[in-house]
Parts: structure tokens; sequence; C-alpha cells
């Protein structure tokens, strides 16, 4: 697989993993699912990604409804002279992330909040507040650092900005640690 193709299909693999709370598969995008009849039977499929990208979806759907997966193993090989994937990184990987992120949300809130409460939930709820909190008050802190050549800021407010940064990056790891024992 070309180095490109490699990095691209390890960005998208990392994100959907995420999404789909599914954390110990290898690679998600190949499109290789074997899907049990209950899966099938159980899952609303009419709701599904009908796009390129669907395998994602389709783990995504399957992690909420509480569906085990086992990685099989494989190998892509591009050989010279054929013809290679036609998919435009960028372009791809702008259609699929607000999918994946839509999934994930979708996920938290049918696994999680539906069907049965999980305390990672506030986990999650609480490094969405306190991330963007402190990005925006660091942010702040350099304008008033720029501008005002260090007077206006103080030990207070940069403590402050590093609670909320610290704070919130624990809360999303301990999160992500919640969701990934939640799916073996």
């Amino acid at each position: 697989m070309p180095k490109i193709r490699l990095i691209g299909n390890w960005i998208i693999s990392a994100l959907t993993k995420i999404a789909s709370g599914y954390y110990k598969t290898m690679d998600v995008v190949e499109g290789y699912t074997a899907i049990s009849k209950l899966a099938i039977e159980t899952i609303n499929w009419d709701k599904a990604w009908k796009r390129y990208g669907y395998p994602m979806d389709f783990l995504i759907r399957m992690n909420a409804y509480g569906f085990k997966i086992l990685d099989i193993p494989r190998v892509a090989i591009y050989l010279p002279g054929e013809r290679q994937s036609q998919i435009k990184g960028m372009h791809y990987a702008m259609s699929v992330s607000p999918m994946l992120l839509k999934g994930f949300f979708w996920r938290l809130k049918f696994k999680y909040l539906y069907h049965d409460f999980h305390p990672l939930v506030l986990f999650y709820a609480l490094a969405f507040f306190c991330i963007p909190l402190g990005l925006l008050l660091s942010s702040w802190l350099v304008a008033d650092w720029l501008f005002w050549q260090g007077e206006a800021v103080t030990a207070p407010r940069a403590i402050l900005t590093s609670l909320f940064l610290i704070s919130g990056f624990q809360f999303l790891l301990f999160a992500m640690l919640f969701d990934m024992e939640e799916g073996k």
C-alpha cells in the first residue's frame, strides 16, 4: 500500500475506532464485515449510511446495539500495473468525517443514555465543555500577552486555563477508556 494511502487509512481508522467504540479493530475501512443473522434482524438498516463509508457506519451501529466483532487480519496488496483505488483522500475524509461525528454522538445517546446509563457520558460531556473553554481562555491569554506585553496575564488566569485544559483531556481519556472497556 502506498505510504500516503497508509497514512490516510490510519487517520480514518483512528476516527472510526473512536466513533464506533471498537478500539481494537485493525482495518475498519476495507469493507469486509461478516454480520450475524441476529444483527441483521435487530439493527434498523434503513437509517444506515448509504454512500461509500458504510462499513464505518455499520461498526457504529453494531456497537450501539451491543454486538461483538471479530477482527480477521487481511493484507492489502497493490500489484504494479493494476488499477488502484480511485478514492480522493481529502474529499473522502471530508465527506465521511461528519458521518463519523454524527454516528459517535448517536451511539453515545443510544447505547449509554437510551438503553442503559453509563457515567462515560458525563466524562465525555465534561471533556466537551472543558477543552473548548480551556482553548478559548488560552487564546484570550495569548491575545492579552501579545497586545498588552504580558501585563494582563496573571497567574490565577493561567492556572484556571491550565485547569480547564488538563481536566478536559483527563475527562476525555477516561471516557475513551470506559468506552474501550465497554466495547470488549
